[in-house]
């Protein structure tokens, strides 16, 4: 790298042969609607096929420690209550669209690898209500077994049966998500509005089977709202310990968190940290189209040689430091991972492509930029030179023939996380999402590996 730092770029001959479950379209970084946990800009989490929203538009279809020195190449069943605590902890994202094009469904989830699913999205009304946001996909859709009268279908009663068969397993429903966020300022404004919205969403919580509710609000735009979003909390948080009271239960509340600076700073982090269980800390889309040059998608530390100011201070530890700065005790804090990675084309620059400019996106597996790491892992590292950034912590792959770029996450980068999380007493590890992986959940089973009893 630059000389200044001492630093030199290596490239990495070996990879590891995996067999993908192969895909041919794409998602977004936090993939179920997320965006750059920085600018806001949308990720390749966002809904693309049928029975979801379309990102652009916004409309809506149904279908019914490093070295920092060197860097080297109506029947519902309800299961209830949080198992673990501490870093035993694995939250993972299934996605509503999951099941078109990706033909990727709850019962591949491998249940044994994780504590807790967060199902995205519910949508939000604009009269503040918590609604289905995909019909066909949540409760309509027959899978064999199921009674084609049953009012109950979908992946939703999927997941009662996957609980079923892991009493362990706990599901949450996420609300929002970067697509359906829109609501949540003005209905969060006023006490009215906040007690509609936290009834609705725990009325559909126990109707649907379950665990908890997981808020996605994306993102909260000034200090005023992020008070708003505290006090959304604390009357989900009611609204869930009275729920608790009448079912015997124990109802999970969490959020999912920026992790940029600009965003995290309009947040009330003791506030919220009173009411939730935990904070899944979205520690990803740290890179993307709207950067100047390339840099990492989710360094773990953020590299001293990147020479863009502007990117100091997007990295996993720096975005943990502040929050338990803030006061959030470590084991309420989940970090957040990615299972994809994002392209860039014309990156001819830089050092062997990394901190070059660059002409747009490159390919993904279902859009543009987004690459799942099951088609990096079958497709890309097998072909191209892969590099590791020894303070950083984390991969990235370039092409010189092509141009091309490619930042993510492997088995050997979700290791360095692993034992990040258990250093720091942070709370677990959480990924967007279950697709992205490979068959054989070469990165999930290094999270259930190091974290899971």
């Amino acid at each position: 790298m630059s000389e200044a730092t001492g630093t030199t770029a290596t490239a990495d001959a070996s990879t590891a042969a995996t067999d993908p479950a192969t895909g041919t379209e794409a998602t977004t970084a936090p993939t179920g609607g997320a965006t750059d946990s920085e600018t806001g800009a949308p990720t390749a989490s966002t809904p693309t096929e049928p029975g979801t929203s379309d990102p652009t538009t916004g409309t809506f279809t149904t279908t019914t420690g490093p070295d920092p020195d060197t860097t080297t190449s109506d029947d519902t069943t309800s299961t209830t209550g949080d198992p673990v605590r501490g870093s035993g902890r694995i939250v993972g994202y299934f996605t509503a669209w999951a099941v078109y094009d990706r033909d990727y469904h709850v019962s591949e989830i491998p249940a044994d690898k994780l504590t807790h699913v967060n199902y995205a999205f519910a949508n939000l009304s604009p009269a503040g209500e918590c609604v289905l946001g995909d019909s066909y996909a949540d409760i309509e859709k027959a899978y064999d077994g199921d009674d084609p009268g049953a009012p109950l279908k979908g992946s939703f009663n999927q997941l009662q049966k996957l609980k079923q068969q892991h009493d362990h397993l706990r599901t949450l429903i996420s609300v929002g998500g970067y697509t359906w966020s829109t609501n949540f300022a003005p209905n969060s404004a006023t006490e009215q509005g906040r007690a509609k919205l936290a009834a609705s969403c725990v009325k559909f919580m126990r109707d649907y089977g379950f665990d908890g509710v997981d808020i996605d609000w994306e993102f909260p735009a000034s200090p005023q709202e992020g008070q708003n979003y505290s006090a959304l909390l604390a009357a989900l948080r009611a609204e869930l310990d009275a729920a608790e009271a009448e079912d015997g239960a124990e109802y999970l509340l969490t959020i999912a968190a920026p992790a940029g600076p600009g965003n995290l700073a309009n947040l009330d982090l003791p506030g919220i940290a009173a009411s939730v269980d935990w904070i899944n800390l979205m520690a990803y889309d740290f890179a993307g189209p709207w950067m100047g040059t390339t840099t990492f998608n989710a360094a773990l530390y953020s590299p001293a040689d990147d020479p863009d100011p502007n990117n100091a201070g997007l990295s996993d530890d720096a975005a943990v430091t502040a929050i338990l700065a803030a006061g959030v005790p470590p084991d309420q804090l989940v970090l957040g991972v990615p299972f994809y990675g994002r392209s860039f084309a014309g990156a001819g620059g830089g050092q062997d492509g990394l901190y070059s400019n660059f002409s747009g996106p490159g390919p993904g597996t279902w859009e543009p930029g987004i690459v799942d790491y099951h088609d990096i892992a079958a497709n890309y590292e097998p072909e191209i030179e892969r590099f590791w950034h020894d303070e950083a912590q984390v991969p990235w792959l370039y092409d010189a023939a092509d141009d091309l770029f490619i930042t993510y996450d492997d088995p050997q980068s979700m290791q360095a996380k692993a034992e990040y999380i258990a250093d720091k007493g942070l709370g677990g590890a959480m990924f967007w999402e279950l697709a992205g992986d490979t068959q054989d959940s070469a990165l999930l089973t290094v999270l259930a590996d190091a974290l899971l009893p």
